[in-house]
């Protein structure tokens, strides 16, 4: 208790009296007292000269040295816990606004991109998924290929990182590493072509169908099959083929390739002109895991 004044203090000491068991600090200002302590008036720090008078049950007054201090309420059952301490990875996280269907979704991306994620988690995803990701924050808005897209970072635990990649894809949320490295595993992405009137959410939902190990990866204009990484498949790439004579035909350009090269069902597809004399061109071939 504070006492502005002696007089103050008087009145408390004999309110006290009235009390059966009480244990009260009494705090007095006193600009002749040893004692100086901090205050606050309205936010602002000050110092002032006190006394300080313990009371304890029939208004004994005794020393600071002498008074009884008061005991626990309740004590403790059981030996305290440290608190459970456990390892996070960063995830990215990209959210194409092709991929939400409805003008208001992409609306709320915008403007509060973590509670979306994290409604679209509690909504779409496992219990055991959505329980995984502690946190997202960090979110921009670019432009991929003329797409708008919102993209952030996810904290994950680490132990459930292949799980939520697994899950890459599901309603409007593709995860990302960071970087591929130990102790995420080594993985290979099949690209998937969409088909021709096909609509976006069709096109997702039918490669999430494959269950790709590691959920869909995101490319410019086509999604693929996040898979194990195996060294004896092939894998199709699209090679771009500089300096092409303008002469040639899809024909002559495929028989260079498949003599010059150990590049498999290759594909021929369009192509750019590159000065008056050469082309450019680009195919499409399967080709050794490590090539």
């Amino acid at each position: 208790m504070f006492a502005k004044t002696d007089d103050d203090a008087a009145t408390t000491a004999e309110l006290l009296a009235t009390i059966p068991k009480y244990s009260v600090t009494l705090v007095t200002r006193n600009p002749k007292s040893a004692l100086v302590v901090p205050g606050v008036i309205e936010t602002k720090i000050f110092f002032q000269k006190v006394d300080i008078k313990h009371y304890l049950k029939g208004g004994e007054e005794k020393d600071g040295e002498e008074f009884e201090q008061p005991s626990l309420l309740k004590q403790a059952k059981g030996e305290c816990k440290s608190p459970t301490v456990r390892d996070t990875e960063l995830l990215r996280v990209v959210i194409p606004q092709d991929t939400v269907e409805h003008k208001g979704d992409w609306n709320a991306v915008t403007k509060a991109p973590r509670k979306f994620v994290f409604t679209t988690l509690k909504d779409e995803f496992p219990a055991e998924v959505a329980k995984a990701i502690v946190d997202t924050w960090g979110y921009a808005q670019e432009q991929a290929d003329k797409q708008p897209t919102a993209t952030g970072l996810v904290k994950v635990h680490k132990s459930a990182v292949n799980r939520v990649l697994s899950y890459s894809g599901t309603a409007n949320l593709i995860f990302e590493p960071l970087r591929w490295q130990d102790p995420l595993p080594r993985v290979q992405v099949k690209c998937v072509e969409k088909d021709k009137d096909e609509t976006e959410a069709a096109y997702r939902k039918r490669l999430i169908e494959m269950r790709p190990a590691f959920g869909l990866a995101r490319g410019r204009r086509q999604l693929g099959l996040r898979m194990n990484y195996d060294q004896t498949a092939n894998v199709q790439h699209t090679w771009y083929v500089d300096h092409v004579p303008r002469t040639w035909n899809d024909i002559a350009l495929l028989v260079c390739i498949e003599q010059q090269t150990e590049l498999i069902e290759v594909t021929i597809k369009n192509s750019r002109p590159k000065g008056k004399q050469h082309q450019c061109r680009l195919a499409d071939g399967e080709s050794a895991a490590d090539a």
